[in-house]
């Protein structure tokens, strides 16, 4: 048996305080669905359902999505972990999935959904008995990049913004503001009016060089150990009945467990943050937007994940990329069929 199928020895991860998700990266959710509810989900057909990794997956829409939508927004843990987060209670559930996978199915690869935290995703067990989604211990303490690039108000540096920040959208506040202080660096006015009178400056390619190396560094273990990833992973949370499931952050390193002898079926959703003090995007000083908002360049693509092979193509090494692709394919996974 291969690294890939094996289940997690070791202890479940456990937490049931949504005020603590970002400590431990997800949070346990108890009846997050109705039993009603459940059984709608259930019995909705998957004949035409969309093949992804090792599920098929199927949208929920019409009056059963809206049902969805309207319990899932009740949820006080999904609140208390959106509030941790993002700094409010305001939530819009996006992509309801029937995920369902089938029976004697090997687990995902091991990946994060995102390399920052712009929303949380869900899943919610439809039958009870089946297998927990598994991931790693978080690293709270790590620095997860962002692709947002905020300007120094004090000598005009463009650099990458943090996730602490950027997550709130503070960026997207009106009368905002940013210095390099607030990214603990200093300010080199003479340097870069030096450095432009020669035509030396390239802030674009110091943002890329920086967030290549962090996102490198932050993942560096898919790369340099994916057996002891395997090996490490733990079950996230504890029993599951129908209705139970977990709301977590993207940036968890986390996978899919397959299914043993019976299918798995699940709900999977994401939540992301509204607010009602926003300017228009990228932080224009225009006149906030009538009634709440979201942020609409900050919606993920959950097609970009971060795994081995999408960290291998920030690498670009070949001799790095041959060891690397060598170790997943002893543990039953061709990186050359992941983007």
């Amino acid at each position: 048996m291969s690294a890939g199928m094996m289940q997690p020895s070791l202890s479940p991860l456990r937490n049931s305080s949504g005020k603590d998700i970002l400590q431990h990266g997800f949070v346990e959710g108890k009846e997050i669905l109705s039993p009603q509810l459940l059984a709608r989900l259930r019995e909705m057909p998957l004949d035409d359902a969309a093949v992804i990794s090792n599920a098929v997956q199927k949208d929920v829409t019409g009056d059963l999505a809206r049902a969805v939508v309207e319990e899932l927004q009740t949820s006080i843990t999904l609140l208390d972990a959106v509030d941790a987060v993002f700094g409010t209670r305001l939530l819009e559930i996006c992509m309801p999935l029937v995920l369902k996978t089938e029976p004697n199915t090997p687990p995902q690869i091991a990946h994060a959904d995102d390399h920052r935290i712009r929303e949380l995703f869900g899943i919610v067990h439809l039958v009870k008995g089946q297998r927990p989604t598994e991931g790693l211990p978080y690293r709270a303490e790590a620095t997860y990049p962002t692709d947002v690039s905020v300007t120094c108000d004090a000598c005009g540096r463009e650099m990458l913004l943090p996730d602490s920040v950027a997550r709130r959208r503070e960026h997207l506040r009106l009368n905002w503001s940013w210095t390099c202080s607030r990214k603990d660096q200093c300010c080199r006015r003479a340097k870069r009016q030096r450095c432009a009178d020669e035509g030396e400056i390239d802030d674009d390619e110091d943002m890329l060089a920086e967030f290549n190396q962090t996102v490198l560094a932050t993942y560096r273990e898919l790369l340099d150990c994916p057996a002891e990833v395997m090996r490490s992973m733990r079950c996230l949370g504890g029993s599951q009945a129908a209705g139970d499931g977990i709301i977590a952050l993207p940036t968890m390193i986390h996978r899919g467990p397959g299914a043993g002898d019976q299918q798995r079926l699940v709900l999977f959703f994401s939540a992301r943050p509204v607010f009602e003090d926003m300017a228009a995007p990228h932080g224009s000083s225009k006149d906030n937007l009538e009634g709440p908002s979201v942020a609409d360049n900050d919606e993920h693509d959950y097609s970009e994940q971060v795994h081995a092979g999408w960290l291998l193509a920030r690498l670009q090494s070949d001799e790095e990329t041959a060891r690397v692709q060598e170790m997943y394919r002893l543990l039953g996974y061709r990186l050359d069929e992941f983007d």
